[in-house]
């Protein structure tokens, strides 16, 4: 064999040898991909349980949450620290979804939940409305859009 042949075996190898190792960072690529689209899933889901837990926990929030009457100054701040904290997991989710980090689905339900938690809790309403008037930018989300058509 001469050292052109010799040559031409080297490129072919080593054009396989790329070939094998772009084939493995795509398998890498997609496996992190997965990954990054869990964790942002995962984090979405402890950010309602944080608040879900605070509800089952506190029984102040409950009250707040479930009063009829007007609220005091105090329960006013209590209420819209804790929209705050539903209004960040609402967000996340909108943010995660408009960059293709959580599926349909999980939007869809993340959505509903603001539907939910308004018809569950009327006294969530005005401090997720001063929440967006707090932060206008995100007026343009699917979540404001939720809250206004109610």
């Amino acid at each position: 064999m001469d050292w052109n042949a010799a040559g031409a075996v080297g490129e072919i190898l080593g054009a396989v040898a790329v070939f094998l190792t772009l084939l493995y960072l795509a398998a890498q690529i997609r496996q992190t991909n997965k990954l990054a689209r869990f964790e942002t899933t995962r984090e979405i889901m402890a950010q309602f349980n944080a608040c879900n837990q605070l509800y089952a926990t506190d029984a102040t929030i409950r009250t707040v949450l479930l009063k009829k009457d007007e609220l005091s100054v105090e329960e006013a701040e209590q209420l819209y620290s804790y929209v705050d904290m539903y209004c960040n997991a609402w967000l996340t989710a909108q943010l995660a979804f408009n960059q293709g980090l959580i599926d349909d689905a999980l939007f869809a339900g993340a959505v509903s939940d603001v539907e939910v938690a308004l018809r569950r809790w009327p006294n969530m309403r005005q401090p997720v409305e001063r929440w967006f008037n707090n932060y206008p930018d995100f007026k343009d989300s699917d979540f404001f859009r939720a809250i206004d058509h109610r």
